[in-house]
């Protein structure tokens, strides 16, 4: 199944809220994860370490904070390889519609962490967000900008 296919699959399903009371925090949930907690503490362990080999050691908590999306870039590079990043973009770029490659992977993260960083104005609200006139097709258009570059409009 490929990336287009997966995202409208996606939509379609909807999250159980009102059975979390009987499945997610349910008693037995706790015990079944307390039972394998020994297994969970090694995996947790396991990926810290694998995610500490990618990223430098940080000295203090000023450090961390300038680092905070490094660890997470660290983390996905722990989790999904080299070539499934690429193929992941090869198919957003393509459910998107552009015809072009995506952009390098570096640009990416670049871009990323330029927006992700942006400040956020001081008198940003909620509200404000819910009656702007941003329409899903911006948000689309930012997107691709993202990915692969800016496209014409011809």
């Amino acid at each position: 199944m490929g990336f287009t296919e997966s995202l409208q699959s996606l939509r379609k399903k909807k999250v159980p809220f009102h059975s979390f009371s009987e499945t997610v925090f349910a008693d037995e949930t706790a015990e079944d994860i307390a039972s394998k907690s020994e297994f969970i503490i090694e995996q947790v362990a396991q990926v810290a370490a694998g995610v500490g080999k990618k990223i430098e050691p940080m000295k203090n908590g000023e450090e961390i904070k300038e680092k905070y999306f490094d660890t997470f870039i660290a983390l996905a590079d722990y989790h999904v390889s080299e070539a499934e990043q690429e193929q992941f973009l090869k198919d957003l770029v393509k459910s998107l519609g552009v015809r072009g490659p995506p952009l390098d992977r570096k640009t990416i993260i670049e871009i990323l962490r330029s927006e992700l960083e942006s400040p956020v104005p001081n008198d940003f609200l909620k509200s404000d967000y819910e009656t702007s006139n941003v329409t899903q097709n911006d948000v689309r258009r930012k997107v691709v900008e993202m990915v692969a570059g800016p496209t014409s409009r011809l």
